[in-house]
């Protein structure tokens, strides 16, 4: 049977949702003018067998990335491990030819008119920063990469340790097989901290990167890729301001930030009161804790990128007391200019209403005077 329509101009397979593009349909019997469109985002039905008609030129055209830009968000990382891509499918029908079309969708995008392919994402872990970032140890870190189904089939992620003792150190940490959205936890406190405390080794820097490999016992010799390229990071002694944000960007994967600046607590609420026999009483108050906080000094253009792209997003976190706890972004105030001191402002305050506070007694030691006198903290020198 011959078909009663062509597709002339499609996506690749595998894309990002903003760059999704066009696909285009030519006619190729007069008799008919139009066909019916069935779109599913995996399980789910967007739209069932939608008239579409041919326009004077016999082509209908589909802006998939309309379809599927605003429906797509990514879970938060709470482990290693390979996340499914989610799949679009395109059911294309009219009295004779029935054809499915199926793209794997990234939520995010590059700049237009750039196109990724198969290279792109074999290179690139889907990360804004820089591929050398400076950062305290403690600093949790995620990287994403994207793994498809082609030649080598194994794709293996590894870290290097550079130490002040000049002494390197290897490990794998973890080998995709099956397609899909690979999501590492590369943090310093997980890949390396037991292993320097151990060998009483300086760290000073640990890479990570991939190669692929044939097999899983493969030898690293074996002369794959090196592919993804390495991200470097460059450690750092904390400081006390120093908080760390999380952020899903606009690549689908997610990075986290450290703000040096200054850290207001700004609380705001309302306080609503009744008056009973002339005496006025609280009966509720609304107080939330909002922060205002300061990115500190910017000291390059990546960085800037990053934090613009936290200001952006709409699925951000706060690292505190060892877990991440979601935020709302509620202002914020950018003001950058060229070849100059930046820093930007924003307010924030927990997803999760919690005002709580928390306080655990432990035993008391026994006191211990001083010795010296001038130890005495009422006691100041004249």
């Amino acid at each position: 049977m011959v078909d009663t329509f062509e597709i002339i101009e499609k996506p690749e397979i595998c894309q990002f949702s903003e760059n999704l593009g066009k696909m285009i349909i030519r006619n190729k019997n007069s008799s008919l003018t139009c066909i019916y469109m069935t779109v599913r985002l995996d399980d789910a039905t967007i739209c069932d067998k939608l008239t579409l008609y041919y326009d004077a030129e016999s082509l209908i055209t589909i802006n998939l990335r309309d379809i599927v830009h605003t429906l797509l968000e990514c879970e938060f990382p709470r482990q290693t491990g390979v996340t499914d891509f989610t799949y679009l499918y395109i059911t294309l029908t009219d009295t004779a030819t029935t054809k499915t079309y199926r793209f794997q969708v990234i939520a995010g995008g590059v700049a237009a008119p750039r196109k990724v392919g198969l290279d792109w994402w074999a290179r690139n872990f889907l990360t804004w920063q820089g591929q050398i970032v400076t950062m305290p140890a403690w600093q949790p870190q995620w990287l994403s990469v994207v793994k498809l189904n082609r030649d080598p089939q194994f794709l293996r992620i590894k870290s290097r340790l550079y130490t002040a003792e000049g002494i390197e150190r290897t490990q794998d940490i973890f080998t995709a097989s099956e397609e899909g959205i690979v999501r590492i936890n590369v943090s310093f406190e997980l890949l390396w901290r037991n292993i320097c405390v151990s060998e009483e080794l300086t760290p000073i820097a640990y890479d990570i990167y991939g190669l692929g490999a044939n097999s899983v016992s493969e030898p690293d010799t074996a002369g794959a890729k090196n592919y993804p390229f390495a991200q470097r990071y460059i450690l750092r002694s904390g400081n006390f301001r120093d908080r760390c944000f999380l952020f899903q960007n606009s690549l689908g994967g997610f990075d986290t930030i450290i703000a040096s600046g200054l850290s207001t607590l700004l609380p705001e609420g309302e306080v609503d009161t009744f008056i009973n026999q002339g005496r006025e009483a609280e009966l509720s108050n609304d107080y939330t804790s909002i922060w205002q906080q300061n990115t500190g000094y910017i000291s390059s253009s990546s960085i800037a990128r990053q934090w613009q792209e936290f200001l952006h997003s709409s699925n951000r976190y706060l690292y505190a007391d060892g877990e991440w706890k979601q935020i709302i972004v509620t202002e914020y105030e950018v003001k950058h200019k060229e070849a100059a001191l930046n820093s930007y402002t924003f307010k924030y305050h927990l997803s999760e209403k919690d005002e709580a506070n928390y306080y655990d007694r432990a035993e008391l030691p026994e006191p211990e005077l001083p010795t010296d006198f001038w130890q005495i903290p009422s006691i100041r020198r004249e």
